[in-house]
C-alpha cells in the first residue's frame, strides 16, 4: 500500500505534480502519466480509480475490470493479485483495509458525509463477502482535528468526543470518528496516520487550504493497495 502525496508527477500549475484525479480539469495526458507513475511503483498491472460522490457504494473488482472503466462509487474491493485500489483525496480520510491471510483487499473515501452515510461497513462487508474475516486498516493523510474548523450544526451530526473547541471555534476529528466507526464494525486493528493535509500544502493537496488562499481547483492524493 502506499499513499503519495503531490510531488513527483507531471501536472503543471495549481495541479503541480503528481495529480491522479482526472476529474478536475488538470490536462488529461499529465494525469495519465501521473497514475502510471503510481501503478509502476506500487508493481500493479492495473490501477482503477472512482468517480468519488461521498455516498457509500463499493464496487467489488476483478481480473476482468477494464482499467479505463469509471464507477460512481465510493469504495473499492477485490481479491486478485496486481490490480491496485485507488482512493483520491484531498482532505478526506482514505481508508486502506487488507486480510493478508485471506488475501483480501479494501480501499474507502471516508469525507464527512460518506462517514456518516456508512462507506466504511459497506466497504468491510463486501470484504466479508470475498471471505475476509481478519481485517485491519490503515487511515492515511487528511485534515487534522487542529485545521478542521467546523460549525456547529455538525454537533448533531457527529459524536461529542469527535469535537474539540478553540478560541470559541469547534473542529471535528474526522479520523477519530472513521476509526471508531471501524471498530464497532469490527475493524479493531486500525492505525491512523497524523499527517495533516491541510497544513502542509508543499506536500499535499488540500481542498480546504486551496479554497482558502488561491480559490482555484486543486489536484486530489492518491492511497492506493495491492495484494
Amino acid at each position: 500500500m502506499r499513499f503519495f502525496g503531490r510531488n513527483g508527477g507531471t501536472s503543471v500549475g495549481n495541479f503541480a505534480s503528481l495529480n491522479c484525479s482526472p476529474f478536475v480539469n488538470d490536462d488529461p495526458q499529465s494525469v495519465q502519466q501521473n497514475l502510471n507513475i503510481a501503478r509502476q511503483e506500487i508493481g500493479a498491472d492495473k490501477l482503477i480509480i472512482l468517480r468519488q460522490v461521498h455516498g457509500n457504494r463499493c464496487v467489488t473488482v476483478d481480473s476482468s475490470i477494464d482499467e479505463n472503466a469509471i464507477f460512481e462509487a465510493d469504495a473499492l474491493v477485490t481479491c486478485n493479485a496486481k490490480i491496485a485500489l485507488g482512493i483520491l483525496t484531498a482532505d478526506c480520510v482514505p481508508v486502506l483495509l487488507y486480510d493478508t491471510q485471506q488475501q483480501v483487499i479494501g480501499a474507502a473515501h471516508a469525507g464527512w458525509r460518506g462517514a456518516c452515510n456508512n462507506v466504511l461497513e459497506s466497504v468491510v462487508h463486501s470484504m466479508h463477502a470475498l471471505g475476509a474475516n481478519n481485517i485491519s486498516a490503515l487511515l492515511g493523510p487528511s485534515i487534522q482535528m487542529s485545521s478542521y474548523k467546523v460549525t456547529e450544526e455538525m454537533l448533531d451530526v457527529f459524536p461529542e468526543d469527535c469535537f474539540w473547541k478553540q478560541n470559541n471555534q469547534l473542529h471535528l476529528n474526522l479520523p477519530k470518528y472513521c476509526s471508531q466507526q471501524l471498530h464497532k464494525i469490527g475493524v479493531t486493528n486500525v492505525e491512523i496516520c497524523p499527517l495533516d493535509t491541510y497544513s502542509d500544502p508543499e506536500h499535499f493537496f488540500s481542498f480546504r487550504y486551496n479554497n482558502e488562499y488561491s480559490k482555484q481547483c486543486c489536484g486530489r492524493n492518491l492511497s492506493a493497495i495491492v495484494l
